[in-house]
């Protein structure tokens, strides 16, 4: 009998010592922004670049308003990548808040799991890198919620050996009244920034069709400013203002994302861009 039980754990044994690697999930997972994508490498890598941008260029909006975002990924070497979103109450997790869904051109790359996004498959990247493009309807209460975002770069074999993945650091969303995109009016000029990403500063490049008092700011996504260019008149025509990617203090900015706004007399443009240090 009792070499009958060393047998059966010699048998148990030899079976655990042949299972397969741990693999990946190829059909997307939720729960994984906080986590991370562990299913994949033990540790987070800094090869898996993420960012996130509004098509506003600022993470306000109003109660019950819809931000249109798009998330993108990349990494030096594999070219298939993973995704999981969320916005919770906190940068460090709780509740998940608002409803997140798929743009249209994302439908066959995106599902709704447990109120997260995942992807459906690995999707194909471009020259190492990808976009996901989702939306996130705010809801009725007013307050500061947070954006989780987990992706992963894979080499397509189903195991884990090989692939990366890193998560972002939470970004604030402010669903609140004063959102960037109600200050944008009608005809107000269409407003450029040079080069998008920067190193450094920027040129903002913009028309007026007649001569105007001329007030231009440069805030974080929260919409905090982070420079303020005195009101100037300035005469009818082409306009091109340089930011040296410093802040009222004189200090170099961190690297991130921007918005710089233009109010001319009555009317207000915006543009967002990246400061990459």
């Amino acid at each position: 009998m009792k070499s009958f039980r060393n047998i059966f754990l010699l048998a148990a044994a030899a079976l655990l010592t042949a299972a397969p690697a741990a693999s990946a999930n190829s059909g997307g997972v939720s729960g994984q922004t906080i986590l991370g994508c562990t299913c994949h490498s033990g540790d987070a890598s800094p090869s898996v670049i993420i960012g996130v941008t509004s098509s506003t260029g600022s993470f306000n909006v109003q109660p019950g308003g819809v931000l249109n975002l798009k998330a993108v990924v990349a990494h030096s070497v594999n070219n298939q990548f993973g995704i999981d979103i969320a916005v919770r109450a906190s940068a460090s997790g709780g509740a998940v808040q608002g409803t997140l869904a798929p743009a249209a051109n994302e439908t066959n790359n995106l599902k709704t799991l447990v109120k997260e996004l995942t992807h459906r498959q690995s999707k194909q990247g471009t020259n190492k890198q990808v976009s996901f493009d989702f939306t996130w309807t705010a809801p009725a209460a007013p307050g500061t919620y947070f954006l989780h975002i987990a992706a992963a770069a894979v080499n397509g074999d189903g195991q884990e050996s090989g692939d990366s993945w890193n998560k972002i650091t939470p970004v604030a969303i402010t669903v609140g009244p004063n959102s960037v995109e109600d200050l944008a009016t009608a005809n107000a000029p269409v407003l450029e920034a040079f080069p998008n990403p920067s190193q450094s500063g920027v040129t903002l490049k913009f028309t007026l069709e007649s001569a105007a008092e001329c007030e231009i700011t440069v805030a974080d996504m929260r919409g905090n400013p982070v420079f303020i260019m005195p009101k100037h008149s300035r005469n009818a025509g082409e306009q091109a203002v340089v930011w040296n990617g410093r802040d009222a203090a004189g200090n170099p900015v961190a690297g991130g994302r921007y918005v710089a706004v233009v109010r001319s007399g009555n009317k207000v443009s915006h543009i967002p861009f990246s400061i990459v240090r």
